[in-house]
């Protein structure tokens, strides 16, 4: 969940494949509930199933007011929405104690499929990130200097002693001195002969 608003699996192929049967079968009502459906089932907890009593209760808890018809205007029935749902392998129905349960078949796999890709999508985040440091790069007096942990002019890091292009004393050093001529300006600007 992210700043209130909760994600919802939803096909990218709904239209082509199931949504267009569904569609065949029951018109507009029928995909428009089954959209409500996948809703309930992510409001729900467990999350991936929802359960009700009456059809009443069940239009409710939805928000499913209006007609279960089909394009041509003749009447459908829940039981035979879940049973035709159930037969594509898309919902799994039982009843228990007065309760009819109903279960999106594919609601872990939706899930761990979002899961997964939204690690993905941060774990490329971070590595551009790191990678588009050398944006952070930038000029004291005649010397580049900045990036990523102190690099200095060309890529190399500004505190290996090693370094033939390190300047004496260390990047710190350098900084200092440009910090000292800069202040001497200021100042007054340099020598008093």
């Amino acid at each position: 969940m992210k700043r209130g608003h909760q994600w919802i699996h939803f096909d990218a192929q709904f239209p082509l494949k199931f949504g267009h049967d569904l569609q065949g079968r029951f018109g507009p009502a029928g995909e428009l509930f089954f959209i409500l459906f996948l809703c309930g089932c992510k409001r729900n907890y467990p999350q991936g199933q929802i359960h009700y009593r009456t059809e009443e209760e069940l239009r409710i808890f939805l928000g499913a007011h209006f007609s279960f018809v089909d394009e041509a205007g003749d009447k459908w029935t829940l039981d035979e929405f879940w049973q035709w749902c159930g037969r594509r392998k898309v919902t799994a129905r039982r009843a228990r104690g007065g309760r009819t349960y109903v279960t999106a078949t594919r609601w872990n796999t939706w899930e761990d499929t979002h899961n997964s890709s939204e690690r993905e999508r941060k774990r490329r985040s971070r590595a551009k990130t790191v990678t588009g440091r050398h944006a952070l790069r930038g000029e004291v007096g005649d010397k580049e200097v900045g990036g990523w942990r102190g690099e200095c002019e060309g890529g190399r890091r500004g505190d290996d002693p090693d370094d033939p292009g390190r300047p004496a004393g260390g990047l710190q050093a350098f900084v200092h001195q440009i910090e000292a001529k800069a202040e001497n300006k200021q100042n007054g600007g340099g020598s008093n002969g």
